[in-house]
């Protein structure tokens, strides 16, 4: 599974917690701080890697993940038992649920800290503009 990916491409999937329009996943992108890197390619944009999805939609990208490779490797060996890969990635699926309900609660923590800071940043960009507005406040 790829760890980058564009606001428009989470929307396009309807992934359980998150906006399901790309100017909304944008903004909350912006709201939480979530870290991004430029979108190589034409038109620009930004990605957003994968670890800033809340637990649901991280579980479901890996289980539509799953699914695809399943039927990739059916189409490539026709040969093989169905049902053996598919209880090899259920198996799989099943220990990387419990690896991210462990890694939950420290998801949660960075969130709480993306808020704080958002919430630190708001509370000094206004306080800076009350100090400019009686010259108290230069701008350094």
């Amino acid at each position: 599974m790829k760890a980058w990916w564009t606001a428009r491409e989470w929307a396009e999937m309807r992934l359980p917690g998150l906006p399901v329009t790309e100017s909304a996943l944008i903004r909350r992108a912006k709201r939480e701080n979530w870290p991004h890197r430029p979108r190589a390619g034409s038109g620009g944009g930004r990605e957003y890697h994968v670890k800033v999805l809340p637990l649901e939609a991280r579980l479901e990208l890996l289980r539509r993940s799953g699914e695809e490779r399943i039927k990739n490797l059916a189409l490539a060996h026709p040969a093989l038992p169905k049902a053996a890969p598919i209880r090899a990635v259920h198996a799989l699926l099943a220990h990387m649920s419990d690896v991210l309900e462990e890694l939950s609660s420290l998801e949660k923590q960075e969130r709480c800290l993306r808020e704080a800071r958002a919430s630190l940043e708001r509370m000094i960009h206004s306080t800076t503009e009350r100090l400019a507005a009686f010259d108290l406040w230069d701008g350094q």
